[in-house]
């Protein structure tokens, strides 16, 4: 599979709607527990010439904010990208869209961590960043529930680099990206 790295933040594609919300849950609180084992200095400081560990959590906080915005939308607005008509494509075809995206030099955009650094200290900055990202997977998780399986099918938003999705491509979407940047921190570790 294109998504997995046994071991690794290992990704089980789930089939229901409440299946992605335990996934999602349960991979949030797998990547809190590895990087609040970084120090203060290795949480915050670029790896590389790479994001900071810091860095991949607050892109991935604004990634799923704006998917929750989309989500809490009324159904009606949503038809303004299209119903689809073939249901939903697999984790696997979504991710290899997404990694041809990526291959031909899709990036970050708006989305990106922002240069901002509060005048707060290290330890509470890391704390807000954590909680930051946190909510965002708490309002993600909140605004699933407002659907259904069969409107997951259904009902589309569009992706910045992959175009129009349905919300279930979107949710195994938004799991594979917070695995692929975990693996991204973590082979940056060492």
């Amino acid at each position: 599979m294109l998504w997995q790295t046994p071991g690794v933040f290992e990704l089980r594609p789930p089939a229901s709607r409440d299946d992605i919300r335990t996934a999602h849950r349960d991979q949030e609180h797998e990547i809190a527990a590895y990087v609040e084992r970084f120090s203060i200095k290795g949480f915050l400081a670029p790896q590389g010439e790479h994001w900071s560990p810091a860095g991949h959590l607050r892109h991935l906080a604004k990634s799923q904010r704006a998917i929750a915005r989309g989500l809490e939308q009324p159904r009606l607005a949503l038809l303004v990208f299209g119903r689809s008509q073939q249901g939903s494509r697999t984790l696997d075809e979504v991710v290899a869209q997404y990694r041809a995206a990526l291959d031909a030099g899709g990036q970050a955009g708006k989305f990106g961590p922002s240069d901002e650094v509060p005048e707060l200290p290290p330890e509470e900055w890391r704390a807000a960043i954590l909680e930051r990202w946190r909510e965002s997977g708490r309002e993600l998780r909140r605004a699933l529930l407002g659907w259904t399986d069969e409107q997951l099918d259904i009902y589309r938003l569009p992706h910045p680099l992959i175009g129009k999705l349905t919300l279930r491509e979107l949710m195994l979407w938004n799991l594979y990206h917070n695995a692929h940047h975990a693996r991204r921190i973590a082979e940056r570790a060492g």
